[in-house]
């Protein structure tokens, strides 16, 4: 029993001109695997499961290419999430230090503080020993600047 090319076609998804070129491919097809009955060419089912299985072969590729895509997307991405990671640590270690010069200007600027304070109040007791000095100055000495 045989079945036509359009049959083919069908059952295995593909264009008449698709299953035509699978058998071009395949040497000798036309003559070890058809007939022609009227204008129909006939392929037997020795020709039948030879032309399907040649769908398997594409099936069985494609998977292998997707296979081959995703392995190497993966790959792409798990580089590019190490990339990330680096950043993320190169950064953390950036913020480590300014906090770290952060505190140390926050002392600083404390001790500076500190210093001031000391500074003023050392003036302000100058400048009072100073007021208590001039009055205690004769008035002729203080009108005169002796």
């Amino acid at each position: 029993m045989g079945i036509t090319i359009k049959e083919i076609a069908l059952e295995l998804g593909i264009t008449k001109q698709a299953v035509q070129s699978r058998m071009n491919d395949i040497d000798n097809f036309r003559q070890k695997y058809t007939t022609k009955s009227g204008n129909k060419l006939i392929v037997n089912d020795e020709g039948y499961k030879l032309l399907s299985s040649g769908n398997n072969k594409k099936i069985s590729n494609l998977s292998i290419g997707l296979n081959a895509l995703v392995a190497e997307q993966i790959k792409d991405q798990k580089a590019q999430i190490n990339k990330q990671n680096n950043q993320i640590n190169e950064l953390h270690k950036m913020l480590n230090d300014a906090h770290k010069i952060h505190l140390k200007l926050l002392n600083e600027n404390n001790n500076l503080k500190e210093r001031v304070k000391v500074y003023e109040k050392q003036t302000d007791v100058d400048e009072d020993n100073e007021n208590i000095d001039k009055k205690n100055k004769p008035i002729f000495s203080r009108l005169f600047h002796k």
